[in-house]
């Protein structure tokens, strides 16, 4: 299954609904029940992590929707606006279907998103601003600042 970057909303539904096909009725060893029913082959893994990535994705977008990029950052990280308090960072954080979820003695609460990728929440930032942080891949960021509009 090939991966590509998702753009519009229409594209990642277009992307759900082509998982779907792919996985519906798939034979992973040539028709053995017993193996194709494996919730763990390599090809239902596969199709699940697809598939909640792009649910993810959905949910971020959803999410990313209500911001105000600001402007370009040193680091890797791409950073938002966001009008609201800790309660919403809370409340976009569980949006999420967090799982794995810990808190940390600092308060941060961390967890993965279904497909793996990793988010947490604080109260507290360098800036001062409740934060929604969310891993997009190895280098790359999605920093969600709470508070006024700037």
């Amino acid at each position: 299954m090939q991966t590509k970057a998702l753009g519009t909303v229409d594209e990642i539904g277009n992307t759900v609904q082509q998982v779907g096909k792919q996985t519906s009725g798939q034979k992973t060893s040539g028709g053995n029940p017993a193996i194709d029913s494996d919730p763990y082959s390599p090809s239902s893994v596969s199709a699940r992590i697809e598939a909640g990535k792009v649910r993810s994705d959905l949910q971020i977008k959803d999410i990313l929707s209500n911001t105000t990029q600001r402007s370009k950052t040193k680091g890797p990280a791409v950073q938002y606006d966001k009008v609201g308090d800790y309660n919403d960072a809370l409340n976009d954080f569980n949006s999420l279907n967090v799982r794995n979820v810990q808190t940390r003695p600092n308060g941060t609460i961390t967890g993965n998103l279904p497909d793996g990728r990793a988010v947490n929440v604080r109260n507290d930032s360098s800036g001062g601003e409740p934060t929604l942080e969310i891993t997009i891949s190895n280098n790359r960021k999605i920093k969600i600042r709470y508070g006024n509009t700037r």
